[in-house]
């Protein structure tokens, strides 16, 4: 495992340890046993310039991607996470958006809804999309983790409100 860098066949592996205990499957970034070496490669693969007393410290790095690391599965949100990177979409960065923000009424500003927004909706938000229908309606998506429950009662408000 490991980094990739965008736009290049630059990849950076990761001294990950794979771990089975019981019934999951695990890895574990040991960040006391990170040597200088690896630093470097880090800085240099992130093109930065390694200096001691620096702003950029890659200890700081590797325990920012440790505490990202989950130690916890949610298939809810496995599956829509799943689900919105499975397809293309022009916005790399909002693939990660997958709770329901609000609708945007397209026959108002002139536009269209795009088919990513109604392939990313059908998958997402089934009700959603149900409710829009061949609507020119595009559904705009948040990162803010929403109850499921809550979130169906909100898509139904917010759409009689249209």
């Amino acid at each position: 495992m490991g980094l990739f860098k965008r736009g290049t066949n630059e990849f950076l592996e990761l001294p990950l340890i794979y771990k089975n205990e019981e019934n999951y499957k695990s890895f574990h970034l040991p960040l006391a046993d990170l040597n200088k070496i690896l630093y470097k490669k880090l800085c240099e693969f992130l093109e930065i310039d390694y200096n001691k007393n620096g702003p950029f410290k890659p200890l700081y790095f590797f325990k920012a991607l440790h505490n990202a690391i989950p130690t916890k599965a949610n298939i809810l949100l496995k599956d829509r996470l799943a689900c919105s990177y499975s397809y293309p979409t022009s916005k790399d960065n909002e693939q990660d958006k997958i709770y329901f923000r609000s609708f945007l009424n397209n026959d108002l500003n002139g536009k269209k809804r795009s088919l990513e927004n109604k392939a990313k909706t059908e998958k997402l938000l089934p009700d959603a999309h149900k409710l829009i229908g061949t609507k020119n309606i595009s559904v705009c998506f948040t990162r803010t983790p929403k109850d499921e429950r809550k979130e169906k009662e909100e898509i139904k408000t917010k759409f009689n409100k249209l």
